[in-house]
């Protein structure tokens, strides 16, 4: 018999400041995402959980739309009685209300009660990439966008960019960018790749590479 409930997150958050999603021990002056959401849904539900990731990201990385999935066992503050589990709107008011006063950064967008068979990781149909450059590192407005953007000073042969993204596109072999992990094959499959400009919120033109 399962205790509890299993919730689906959808999670933002702006990466500039966390060490990336997974939980590291003795964490200092940077904190990951896991382990300050862990903390949140630990501070309401009163016990123990672990937050699972569709994907981890690196130190940095932001995310507008992560899913990931928790098990939560609500327990009665005094005598620690299992109760009645949380709605998905009372978790994802509580969890909100909690990171807004410990940090800064994140916010779940959405929660949804699930079966306990869903599973963040293994039920991911596909991930979206992002990757933006501003080809010139003296812009206005650079303190709000400094860490959103990559600055590359020399021009982008945007037809030949496009020309040799369609190389990568398909099932294919990536041994050749990845060390090699026992068990985990390095087959991926890239759906597509776009490639086209589009202008800042300071008016700069920025070239957006969409995985």
């Amino acid at each position: 018999m399962q205790l509890g409930q299993r919730y689906k997150l959808v999670i933002q958050y702006r990466g500039t400041n966390f060490i990336g999603w997974q939980k590291q021990p003795n964490e200092t002056k940077k904190r990951s995402v896991q382990s300050l959401l862990e903390a949140a849904l630990r501070t309401i539900g009163r016990d123990q959980c672990e937050v699972v990731t569709a994907g981890r990201t690196d130190s940095g990385v932001h995310a507008y739309a992560n899913c990931a999935h928790v098990d939560i066992v609500r327990r009665n503050k005094k005598t620690e009685e299992v109760m009645k589990p949380f709605s998905a709107g009372t978790l994802k008011k509580a969890t909100n209300y909690y990171l807004k006063k410990h940090t800064t950064g994140i916010y779940v967008s959405k929660v949804e009660a699930v079966n306990p068979d869903f599973h963040a990781r293994f039920h991911c149909l596909s991930r979206t990439y992002v990757y933006r450059i501003i080809q010139s590192h003296d812009v206005s407005g650079l303190p709000f966008i400094h860490d959103m953007y990559h600055f590359y000073d020399k021009d982008l042969d945007l037809e030949k960019m496009k020309a040799a993204a369609k190389l990568f596109v398909g099932t294919l072999d990536f041994s050749a960018f990845s060390t090699a992990t026992p068990g985990k094959s390095p087959i991926r499959t890239v759906l597509s790749i776009d490639i086209e400009t589009e202008k800042t919120l300071f008016g700069w033109e920025s070239v957006r590479l969409k995985i």
